[in-house]
C-alpha cells in the first residue's frame, strides 16, 4: 500500500463511542443473546510468539500516526520478542522530534501488528497481558477497512479489571459492552477470543463465554487482525475523557502477547500457504484458460477489427493521445481470482506512418480506474528479457516491440478488487519523432487472452529481518555467517582505552569493550575514546559493533581531528546489509555519521577519515530514557 495512504484505523471503539452510543447496525440487528447456545471455543495455535514469528504471516506499522483521535507514532522496531513474554508491544516517549509524526505533536512512539493475510468467519484468541498504564489502550481485534467491519476486544489502561467490546458494520458501531473481569488483567496472562459467524459473535475469557450477541446482516468483510498498543492525543478531548493522559513517568509500557489462535468456522486449523516461489516460472499456454474481455475504448484509439471479443485491432495517434497516456481497458469476469494473464500482440506497423517500436504499460485497475495490485514477474515469449520490466514499485509491466514483432505476453501479478487489464501505447517520457510522427503513433493487434491459477501469494514485510534474529526459545541470535572477514592492511588496535562517562558504564569483556547505558538524559551524552593522533594517521578504519538490544538503536559516531573538524567522509557495511546501516548525516561535512544497527546484531562499519583523529564518541540513541548496552568488539586502522 502507498505509505502516504496508509489505511487508518478507525479502528477502536474509543473513536465512534462518543458519538455512536446508540447506533443499530445499518441492515441487521445485533442484540444480547443467550449465553446458553454458545459454542465451545476452538483453539488452533496460529503463531507462538515465544518461539520467534514467521515474518510472512505478519507486518507492522511503520513511521506514521492513525490520527483521528491517536496520539501515537508506529514504530516497527517497537516490537520485541522474548522467549518469556513473547510479542511485546513497547510504548515508549520521545523527545527525538524526528520520530513523532502525529499532527498533536505527542511523542508517543509504539507498535501495531497486522495479518499479512485476511480472514472471514471462525474462532479468533490469544493469551495477552494488557499495560496497567493509565491513558494507554491494548488491543486484539479484527478490522476491515472498506467496508468498515470490526470486532474488538480491548483494555484501557486505567482499569485493567474491566475488558470492553465492540463491532462495527458498514462503518457503525455503538455497540460497546464493559465486561467485570473479577480479576487485573495486566497482572498475568489470560485467554481472551471470541467466534464470529454469520450471525453470531460470541466473546470468551479463559474460553468461557461472557457474551454473546446474535442476528442478521452482522460483520462479513474480510478482516485482518491487529494487535496494538497505543496513547490517545492529548489535543482530543473526547479521547482524554475516555482514556486518560498517560503520565510519562509510567513509561515504557507493554502490551504482550503469548500467541495467535486462528481456526476456521468449523474449528479446523487454518492451513499456512507457504511462500510461492515458482512466480519465477512462466507457466504453459496449455495451463491456462482462454477467456472473452470486452474493450472499453476510449475515442484516442481506433478499433478496426474486433472478432468474437478475442481479437482486437488497435491504432493511435500521438496527436489524439496527447500527454495523458490514456488507457484502452478490458473488462474480465473474475480476474481478481486468477494468478496469470497472457496475451498474444503483435506490432503491425509496417511503413513510415508508424514508428519501429511499439512500447506498452500494462496494470489491473478496478471500476475505478485504481491500480490493484503488484506485479510479481513478467514474461515475453516464456522468458523475462531486456525488452520488458516492472516499474512503479512493480504495479506495471512494460513491454516492447520491434517493428513487426509478435510476442506471447505472461505476468503474474497479486491482488484484490481488480476486474479490468489496462493498456497504454507510449514512450514512456520523451517522444522523439521518427519521419514526422511522435512514437505514440502505433497500429497493433491483441489476441488470445488466457488466465489460470489461484492467488496464493503472501507477501514478506520488511521487518522480516528482524523476526529472523529470533532462534525457537526466542533468545536473540546474531549469525557469524552474517559478518566478513576484516580485509587485508587492517590491524586491530588494542592499546587504546574507552574514556569514562557517568551515563556509561564501561567494562573489558573477553568479547571487546561493553558499553552499558541507563536513563539517558538526552540524545547528546557520549563516552568515547580520547588522545592524540589514537589511530597512528590512517585515513580507514573499521568499527565492528554489536548492539545487545532486542530491537534497533541509532549510534551517532564523532571523530575529530584536533582542530575540531569532524572527519568522516563515507562509511560502507561491510556486514550483511541487514544488520546496519548509515542512517543519516548531521548537517556538518564532512560530517557526523548516524548509524543504524538492528537488534542483537553485529555490524562492521568501514570509515574514511579526512585527518588525523584526536577522538572518538559514542553517543547512543535509543530513542527514549531506557537501559541498554552495545558492544565494541574490535577497531581495526589500515596504517599507511
Amino acid at each position: 500500500m502507498n505509505k502516504q495512504k496508509k489505511i487508518i484505523l478507525f479502528t477502536l471503539s474509543s473513536l465512534f463511542s462518543i458519538s455512536l452510543m446508540s447506533c443499530k447496525i445499518k441492515g441487521g440487528d445485533f442484540k444480547p443473546a443467550s449465553l446458553a447456545e454458545a459454542k465451545e471455543f476452538v483453539t488452533q495455535n496460529y503463531m507462538n510468539f515465544q518461539q520467534g514469528t514467521p515474518a510472512r504471516l505478519i507486518t507492522f506499522a511503520d513511521g506514521y500516526c492513525n490520527e483521528n483521535g491517536f496520539g501515537t507514532t508506529w514504530s516497527k522496531s517497537n516490537v520485541l520478542y522474548d522467549k518469556d513474554e513473547g510479542m511485546s508491544l513497547l510504548l515508549e516517549v520521545t523527545e527525538d522530534t524526528s520520530r513523532i509524526k502525529a499532527s498533536s505533536g505527542d511523542p508517543y512512539i509504539s507498535a501495531e501488528m497486522r495479518s499479512s493475510i485476511t480472514f472471514r468467519y471462525g474462532f479468533f484468541g490469544t493469551y495477552m497481558k494488557p499495560s496497567g498504564v493509565k491513558g494507554t489502550a491494548s488491543t486484539f481485534f479484527l478490522y476491515s477497512d472498506s467496508p468498515h467491519d470490526e470486532i474488538d476486544i480491548e483494555f484501557l489502561g486505567k482499569d485493567t479489571t474491566k475488558v470492553q467490546f465492540n463491532f462495527f458494520h458498514n462503518g457503525v458501531g455503538g455497540n460497546e459492552h464493559w465486561y467485570n473481569l473479577g480479576f487485573d488483567a495486566s497482572e498475568e496472562y489470560h485467554h481472551y477470543g471470541f467466534y464470529w459467524g454469520p450471525n453470531e459473535i460470541c466473546w470468551y475469557v479463559d474460553f468461557v463465554p461472557v457474551y454473546r450477541v446474535t442476528g442478521n446482516n452482522g460483520p462479513s468483510a474480510k478482516c485482518r487482525l491487529i494487535c496494538n498498543h497505543w496513547a490517545g492525543s492529548t489535543k482530543n478531548p473526547g479521547i482524554m475523557a475516555w482514556m486518560g493522559k498517560v503520565t510519562n513517568d509510567d513509561c515504557p509500557s507493554f502490551s504482550r502477547y503469548h500467541d495467535l489462535e486462528i481456526a476456521d468456522i468449523n474449528g479446523e486449523k487454518l492451513k499456512v500457504v507457504p511462500l510461492v516461489k515458482e512466480y519465477n516460472v512462466c507457466p504453459d499456454s496449455d495451463q491456462l484458460e482462454t477467456k472473452p474481455v470486452i474493450l472499453k475504448t476510449p475515442s484516442v484509439y481506433t478499433v478496426n477489427e474486433i472478432t468474437s471479443n478475442a481479437k482486437f485491432d488497435i491504432s493511435y495517434q500521438k496527436e489524439v493521445l496527447t500527454k495523458d497516456y490514456r488507457a484502452a481497458q478490458f473488462s474480465v469476469a473474475d480476474i481478481a481470482e486468477n494468478k496469470w494473464v497472457q496475451f498474444k500482440i503483435k506490432n503491425l506497423s509496417e511503413d513510415s506512418s508508424h514508428p519501429t517500436l511499439c512500447r506498452l504499460t500494462v496494470d489491473t485497475v478496478n471500476n475505478s480506474g485504481t491500480a490493484m495490485n503488484k506485479f510479481l514477474s513478467a514474461w515475453k515469449n516464456g522468458v523475462s528479457s531486456t525488452s520488458m520490466q516492472l516499474k512503479n514499485s512493480n504495479l506495471e509491466a512494460h513491454y516492447e516491440l520491434a517493428f513487426g514483432e509478435e510476442a506471447i505476453v505472461t505476468f503474474r501479478w497479486s491482488g484484490a478488487g481488480a476486474n479490468q487489464l489496462s493498456m497504454m501505447f507510449d514512450c514512456f517520457g520523451s517522444c522523439p519523432t521518427i519521419d514526422g510522427h511522435g512514437q505514440r503513433d502505433g497500429h497493433v493487434e491483441i489476441s488470445e487472452f488466457k488466465f489460470g491459477g489461484v492467488q496464493d501469494f503472501v507477501p514478506v514485510d520488511d521487518s522480516g529481518k528482524v523476526d529472523e534474529l529470533y532462534t525457537k526459545n526466542g533468545e536473540i541470535d546474531d549469525p557469524e555467517e552474517d559478518q566478513v572477514a576484516i580485509p587485508a592492511g587492517f590491524t586491530k588496535l588494542n592499546n587504546i582505552t574507552l574514556g569514562s562517562n557517568a551515563s556509561y558504564q564501561i567494562s573489558e569483556t573477553t568479547e571487546g569493550t561493553l558499553v552499558t547505558y541507563n536513563q539517558l538524559a538526552d540524545g547528546y551524552e557520549q563516552t568515547g575514546y580520547y588522545g592524540s593522533n589514537i589511530f597512528s594517521g590512517a585515513r580507514e578504519i573499521i568499527l565492528v559493533i554489536k548492539n545487545n538490544n532486542a530491537k534497533e538503536f541509532q549510534l551517532q559516531l564523532k571523530i575529530k581531528s584536533s582542530s575540531g573538524d569532524s572527519l568522516v567522509s563515507a562509511v560502507e557495511v561491510l556486514s550483511d546489509s541487514s544488520t546496519g546501516k548509515l542512517a543519516r548525516w548531521s548537517s556538518s561535512t564532512p560530517g557526523v555519521p548516524y548509524l543504524n544497527i538492528s537488534g542483537g546484531r553485529t555490524c562492521q562499519f568501514k570509515l574514511t577519515l579526512t585527518d588525523d583523529t584526536k577522538s572518538i564518541a559514542y553517543v547512543a540513541s535509543p530513542g527514549a530514557a531506557l537501559a541498554g548496552s552495545f558492544l565494541i568488539k574490535g577497531t581495526y586502522a589500515k596504517i599507511a
